[in-house]
């Protein structure tokens, strides 16, 4: 398992905006797009949110987005305070923290989920 990229604690910090509410791994990598686009991924891609609000397994489900690839889901473990904000039309914005070459798909990438404010990106 080689580790791609990895961000530190400073850079993390460093990214645009200014509370970073939520760092994971992304759920269902392995049966999306993620393994077709891993390799032009890079840390600091922007990432989109999408609410899955007719999705019958996970009521709170928050799809993941690079470009048009839909790379997984914010695992469900993770997804309620973030589907609810959504929900609220709170505006959140994801990024990759670190990528990995790794056979297990729950360890190829992380995702920082944070709070923007205008004038912040």
């Amino acid at each position: 398992m080689e580790q791609l990229t990895n961000l530190s604690l400073t850079q993390k910090q460093q990214l645009p905006g200014k509370l970073l509410l939520l760092e994971t791994q992304l759920a269902g990598f392995q049966f999306y797009e993620g393994r077709q686009v891993v390799e032009q991924l890079a840390s600091n891609n922007k990432l989109i949110l999408k609410r899955d609000t007719e999705n019958k397994v996970d009521i709170n489900a928050v799809e993941v987005y690079w470009k048009q690839h839909k790379l997984g889901f914010i695992p469900a473990t993770d997804n309620v305070v973030i589907g609810q904000m959504m929900d609220r039309g709170e505006q959140l914005t994801a990024y990759t923290l670190q990528l990995k070459n790794s056979f297990n798909p729950w360890n190829c990438v992380g995702v920082g989920v944070g709070v923007y404010w205008e004038g912040s990106l």
